[in-house]
């Protein structure tokens, strides 16, 4: 059962959401209208673009409920919300761009309004937001809307959701009990004592029978009843319901990357690659020139990785060692290990087979420290996301010699396209471990959201300029 202060929070963030949006077009119009020195397009008497909005403004709420923004959920984080934002924003937005069109008479007197109204409307509607939050969270601090939980269950899946109760100030953990016979006495106990909200069940093998006693003991007593699944736990967190003979079956969903979210994904990865490509030109032909001037030799260097599904591809990078080292060099033909033996002795080859790179690679040149420390040299990759073969984000392209690495979890790994930058690269990059390494991939893969690549896209900016790589 909800809480009243949920639902108060709930019900308060409609008519708040509706006013952000109402004001941000407002002060849209205001701006375009009254501060600009350019004439409109059309003339639109501001009584009549009021009247239009308020109009439409129950549309803006239903997009925002559809997105579930007004589904209650206190363990879901404010990046996601925010993201979730963005997209009602959009979606709002549009729609009115398709009435404007379809209207007989304009709605908006300029183009620059709608562009105005659509920022302005993410940041007061994030900006309201945030200030709601913080006032419930400051309510937590007097016991109003706080979730009384008790868990049920022992082992690892049970420390992890006590831990992530014990940091979220809208929860307080009542007690942990062992499953055990005289279990649900005790919860009798408790709920007399305290007035219990929710009951986590996080048993590794809970029977059949047990569950049902608990699912009827917090129907009685009016409590949430939520399961955390243990046994293959963390694939039925991914499970795809369906009825089959009139049976409930969940398919276990592999990546959340699949359907419409591939769509989405392949165009975003298109759309990125050329408006990058144009925007870094100039960077190219720079660095292109420092390369030929500083050492000679080809310019680009492509190596061979596995792409999806275990296809071979060729990765585009920019020459950041000396040509010796490179392909068709004096080195030509001899692996990693056997050139690095061969110049820098055992203690080097060791460190490559740990890490798959070295902190001070003696075949880079001065030009190429700086393009790895930067990224830079893997700007030429945006010709492979062209082609197909790689996302802007994603798992981090290998060798088919690292991919061995990765044992059973290999074909998850190659379920999607590796990405020029990744959950890698932006959660420590050369300061994690290899294990470590593979298991953000392949975290990466069975967790993804598009809220997650936008967050990584941010954190990769900021990566770049404290320069971490090498």
């Amino acid at each position: 059962m909800r809480k009243r202060s949920e639902l108060f929070f709930n019900l308060l963030l409609v008519p708040l959401d509706a006013l952000a949006v109402l004001t941000s077009f407002v002060l849209a119009f205001i701006i375009r209208v009254e501060y600009s020195l350019k004439p409109t397009v059309y003339q639109v008497p501001g009584w009549e673009y009021l009247y239009a909005l308020v109009a439409l403004l129950p549309f803006t709420v239903l997009f925002f409920a559809l997105v579930g923004l007004y589904r209650y959920d206190s363990m879901r984080s404010r990046w996601r919300e925010y993201f979730q934002v963005v997209i009602a924003v959009s979606a709002s937005t549009m729609f009115l761009i398709i009435v404007d069109f379809f209207s007989t008479k304009p709605l908006f007197p300029s183009k620059a309004v709608v562009f105005y109204g659509f920022a302005l409307a993410i940041i007061l509607v994030v900006l309201e937001r945030f200030v709601v939050n913080l006032f419930q969270r400051w309510l937590f601090r007097f016991g109003v809307g706080v979730r009384q939980v008790v868990i049920v269950g022992v082992g690892q899946v049970a420390d992890d959701v006590t831990y992530a109760l014990q940091r979220n100030p809208g929860f307080r953990l009542v007690r942990v009990l062992e499953r055990k016979k005289e279990t649900v006495a005790q919860l009798e106990r408790l709920v007399k004592k305290h007035h219990i909200d929710e009951l986590f069940i996080a048993d590794k093998t809970p029977a059949e029978a047990d569950q049902l006693e608990y699912i009827r003991f917090a129907h009685k007593n009016h409590i949430a009843y939520k399961f955390i699944p243990s046994l293959a736990g963390i694939y039925q967190t991914r499970s795809q319901p369906s009825l089959y003979a009139d049976y409930p079956v969940l398919e276990i969903v592999r990546t959340p990357l699949d359907g419409w979210w591939r769509i989405y994904k392949t165009v975003f990865d298109y759309l990125g690659a050329f408006l990058g490509l144009v925007l870094l030109s100039p960077i190219f032909l720079i660095v292109a020139i420092v390369i030929k001037l500083t050492d000679g030799g080809k310019v680009f260097y492509r190596h061979a990785r596995i792409g999806r599904h275990g296809k071979v591809i060729r990765v585009w990078k920019f020459r950041s060692m000396y040509a010796k080292f490179s392909t068709g060099g004096a080195f030509s033909g001899k692996s990693d290990v056997e050139i690095l033996r061969e110049i820098g002795g055992e203690k080097m080859v060791e460190e490559f087979k740990r890490d798959q790179k070295l902190k001070k690679d003696p075949r880079v040149t001065p030009i190429g420290r700086f393009l790895r420390a930067t990224s830079i040299d893997e700007l030429p990759q945006l010709f492979n996301v062209i082609k197909g073969e790689l996302s802007l984000i994603g798992p981090r392209p290998v060798t088919e010699e690292e991919l061995k690495r990765y044992k059973e979890k290999a074909p998850t790994f190659l379920l999607i396209k590796p990405g020029i930058t990744g959950l890698w690269q932006v959660s420590g990059r050369n300061d994690v471990s290899y294990e470590e390494r593979v298991k953000l991939d392949v975290y990466y893969v069975e967790n993804w959201k598009a809220s997650m690549d936008f967050r990584i896209l941010l954190r990769t900016i900021g990566v770049i300029f404290k320069r971490k790589g090498y």
